[in-house]
């Protein structure tokens, strides 16, 4: 299992950007969260999360920011982008993958 952590973080780090959708971050994910944030915070990845927009997403976006910084023990905010996503998977009346070109 170990390998196929490594393989993944591999995988990110030869990312540009890192889109998240459906993927909460919740306490028992902790290596994938360790993972993430060390995308994050070493290797400097922006994370798009595309979050669904009947659950934390009722809060305004700056609050969404900090439950996802606290949520991967992150120092900072700034290469998060959160989104509101809706049950079509649109962000704002597009397509969510076409609201990360703009």
């Amino acid at each position: 299992m170990l390998r196929r952590y490594v393989d993944l973080y591999d995988d990110f780090k030869d990312c540009d950007e890192i889109e998240v959708i459906g993927f909460g971050f919740n306490g028992d994910d902790g290596h994938i969260n360790g993972l993430f944030r060390s995308l994050i915070e070493d290797k400097d990845k922006v994370v798009h999360i595309f979050q669904h927009n009947s659950g934390t997403m009722k809060k305004n976006k700056r609050q969404c920011t900090e439950y996802y910084q606290r949520k991967l023990r992150l120092s900072s905010s700034k290469d998060l982008k959160i989104y509101s996503i809706d049950d079509n998977r649109f962000v704002n009346g597009e397509i969510w993958y076409k609201s990360i070109l703009n």
